[in-house]
Parts: C-alpha cells; structure tokens; sequence
C-alpha cells in the first residue's frame, strides 16, 4: 500500500486534487462498478445524487454525452395564516404582522435535465460496464448503491492512492475526502487549461456553468481559482 499523503489547498478556503491525483483514485479502483463512478464523477462533474441516478438509456454514444437528471428539494417556511415566505427564525410575519409560533412547512422540488459532453473512453466503459452489471429486479441504475456507499467508495479508492487525507489551510485540520472533491477538480481544472488556451474566459464560465448544472453564473466563478505559483509569478513582473 502506498504512503499517504495529504493534499494542501491552493486555495485557503478550498482544496483541489490535481488532475493527476483523480486519476490515481480511478485507477486504485477494485472493480468496473466503482472506476467507472469515480471517472464520471470527475470526467463529467456530476453531483453524487446525478450519478447515482444515471440509467444505461441516460449513456448517448451518438450524443458523446450523457443525459443528466437534477433534482434539487427546497424546504419553504411560510406564514400560517397569510402563507408569506419567511425566513429562518421569523418572529414576526413581514406579510400580515401575527407572530410566528411555528411556520407552515412546505417541500418544494425542482426537476431538470442537461446533456454534459464525455470523452469517448468514458462512454465505453460505462456502456461496457452496464452490459456486465449485476441485474437488480426493480432498479435500473447504473450504479445501485447509496449515497452513503458511494462516499465510501471515492474514500477507500482514495486511501489505496495514498490520498485519503486533505488538509484545509485556515483551520489545518483534516478531512477525508468526498465525491464533490472530483467536482471541484473537474471545474477548476477546465477553467484553469482555458485561460491556457487563451479562450474567452466569460465563454467558458458559461460552458462550464452549463456542464456542472449552476443556475447561477456567480456559483460557477468560485472555481476561478489563483495558485500560489501564478501569484508569485505576477508579483515578480509587475516589481521588476
């Protein structure tokens, strides 16, 4: 078993595994079920819950892509007798002015789709796998696990790869790491080898917001991330 290492943020308020470091976890997988869910979480930046609800039909050879399904649960407080949105911890309605003793609960849900593009080696194996897949009567995902078994799994792939530790910089305390973390690499990486290529950087904000499924452009931008090294870079050209 390899030596661990932690991994140290970049970012004082985030971490963000290298490119590299996602494919270590890929390749420290045990079996097709699990490579293939750690390579669309980070090939794809899919939350945990879009992955886990991926079907076979969801895979589009034709498309290169898969078909994403997002649903997404708000929980609403309203006034019980005026029924105005409140916020958390309301004493008072802002609509009607009674008091609030407890607030009328209200489960909202929002369905949407999007077609994310995927490179041609994920969607053969993800075809290839769901062709060899263990059948379960009465579900028909691709990957038939919870959300619960799926951090496991990312952590024990991650610990094989001598990654299973990451160290935030402002607290310097440590934590194992989680689905999302193959999320942020993903977005962050793509908008990092675009202002490489020297793409229009609002263009791909908008491809990426696209890809990771924000509804806000504001969410998006939190992935526009400045290392160390390209920190020390300008300070050394802009005091010469």
């Amino acid at each position: 078993m390899p030596k661990r290492s932690k991994l140290v943020a970049t970012d004082p308020t985030k971490n963000v595994l290298e490119w590299e470091e996602c494919q270590r976890i890929e390749a420290a997988a045990t079996n097709q079920r699990d490579r293939c869910l750690v390579r669309v979480l980070y090939r794809t930046a899919c939350r945990v819950s879009e992955a886990l609800a991926l079907t076979p039909d969801d895979v589009l050879p034709r498309r290169q892509g898969i078909m994403v399904n997002h649903l997404k649960q708000r929980l609403l407080l309203k006034c019980p007798s005026c029924a105005h949105r409140l916020a958390r911890d309301t004493k008072f309605c802002p609509g009607c002015g009674d008091g609030i003793s407890l607030a009328q609960r209200e489960l909202q849900e929002e369905h949407s789709r999007r077609l994310v593009p995927v490179d041609a080696e994920t969607i053969r194996l993800l075809r290839k796998y769901a062709r060899v897949k263990a059948p379960r009567p009465g579900d028909h995902r691709l990957f038939p696990i919870t959300r619960q078994r799926a951090r496991q799994v990312i952590q024990e792939c991650a610990r094989r790869a001598g990654l299973d530790m990451t160290v935030m910089l402002r607290t310097d305390r440590e934590h194992l790491l989680s689905p999302h973390r193959l999320r942020d690499a993903f977005a962050t990486h793509t908008l990092a080898r675009s202002a490489e290529m020297g793409l229009d950087a609002t263009e791909s904000l908008r491809m990426l917001q696209e890809v990771v499924g924000h509804r806000s452009a504001a969410t998006t931008m939190k992935y526009l991330k400045v290392g160390a090294k390209e920190v020390k870079s300008w300070y050394e050209k802009v005091t010469e």
